[in-house]
C-alpha cells in the first residue's frame, strides 16, 4: 500500500513542471514542458496563472500511422467542467509516420497535411478546434490524448504549452496579428527542437487525379487491384465448378449403388 501511494505521489508530482520564461519581442512567454508521458495521453499542471493572450501546444508522439491518430487538448479547472478541443482529426497524415516539433498555433497559415509524403509531420499547424475555444486563465490541468483507431497505442515522447502575453495588455487576440504586421515583426512559435519546415503539398483541384505522380501510383495500383480481384473471382468460380460436378458424380453413385442392392435383393 505504501508502494502504490509513492507510486501515485510521484507520478502527479512528475506532472507538475517546472516553467521556462522568456521574451519573444512582442512580450513575455511562460513554456511549461512534460517529458513523463504516460504513452497516449500526459497532463501538465500549470498552478502559476499567467496571460493567454497567445498560446502554442507542441508535442513528439511516435506512430507509424499518424492518419490512425486524433490529437485532443482538455483543460480543467477546480469546480468547473472539463473544456475540450481537437487538434487534429482522424485520417489526416495518412501513411505518414511520426510527429516531430509538431506545433499547433491559432495563427498558423496550413492545415494539417493530409498526405503521407510530408512525414514526419513538422512545423506549425492550425487546430482544427481554435485554442482560445478554450477560455480561462492558463493555471489547470491540461492534458494531451493521441487517441487511434487501428490497434497501435501512439506514444507521446514529449510535449509541451507555451503561453505569451502581448505587450499592451489592451490589445485583444484578434488585432493582435495585424499590429505585428505592421510593426514588421514576424511570430514564430517556439519549438523545443527547431526542425525545417516541409514543402506544403499543391492541391488542383480534381484533376489531380491525372497527374504524372497520381497517375504512377494510384491508377497502377487500382489496375493491379482490379486485376487480382478478377482472378481471385475466376479462381473461385473454378472451385464452386468443381465442388459442383464432384457432387453430381457422388449422387449419381449413390444411385447406381441402391440400383446395385435392389437388383441383388430380387436375385439373391
Amino acid at each position: 500500500l505504501l508502494a502504490c501511494s509513492a507510486f501515485v505521489y510521484a507520478s502527479e508530482d512528475a506532472d507538475h513542471v517546472h516553467h521556462v520564461e522568456y521574451s519573444d519581442g512582442l512580450g513575455r512567454c511562460r513554456q511549461y514542458m512534460q517529458s513523463n508521458a504516460h504513452w497516449n495521453h500526459s497532463t501538465i499542471f500549470v498552478d502559476d496563472d499567467f496571460s493567454r493572450d497567445r498560446m502554442y501546444v507542441s508535442m513528439n508522439i511516435t506512430h507509424k500511422r499518424a492518419g490512425a491518430v486524433k490529437l485532443v487538448l482538455r483543460a480543467k479547472r477546480d469546480g468547473e467542467k472539463v473544456q475540450q478541443i481537437r487538434l487534429k482529426s482522424y485520417g489526416h497524415g495518412g501513411k505518414g509516420s511520426n510527429f516531430v516539433d509538431t506545433t499547433f498555433d491559432d495563427d498558423a497559415s496550413e492545415h494539417f497535411p493530409i498526405w503521407a509524403s510530408e512525414a514526419p509531420f513538422m512545423g506549425d499547424f492550425q487546430p482544427d478546434v481554435a485554442l482560445h475555444r478554450i477560455t480561462g486563465p492558463a493555471a489547470a490541468k491540461w492534458t494531451l490524448l493521441a487517441l487511434n483507431r487501428d490497434g497501435h497505442t501512439a506514444k507521446i515522447d514529449s510535449w509541451w504549452l507555451t503561453f505569451c502575453e502581448n505587450r499592451d495588455p489592451r490589445q485583444d487576440r484578434t488585432s493582435f496579428q495585424d499590429i505585428a504586421n505592421a510593426q514588421g515583426i514576424t511570430i514564430t512559435p517556439p519549438a523545443y527542437q527547431p526542425a525545417p519546415h516541409q514543402p506544403p503539398a499543391h492541391y488542383s483541384g480534381p484533376n489531380f487525379l491525372f497527374d504524372k505522380r497520381v497517375r504512377q501510383n494510384f491508377w497502377r495500383t487500382a489496375v493491379e487491384a482490379f486485376a487480382r480481384t478478377t482472378a481471385n473471382y475466376n479462381s473461385a468460380n473454378y472451385y464452386v465448378n468443381q465442388v459442383k460436378v464432384m457432387q453430381k458424380a457422388a449422387k449419381l453413385a449413390g444411385e447406381k449403388l441402391v440400383e446395385a442392392k435392389e437388383n441383388l435383393k430380387h436375385h439373391g
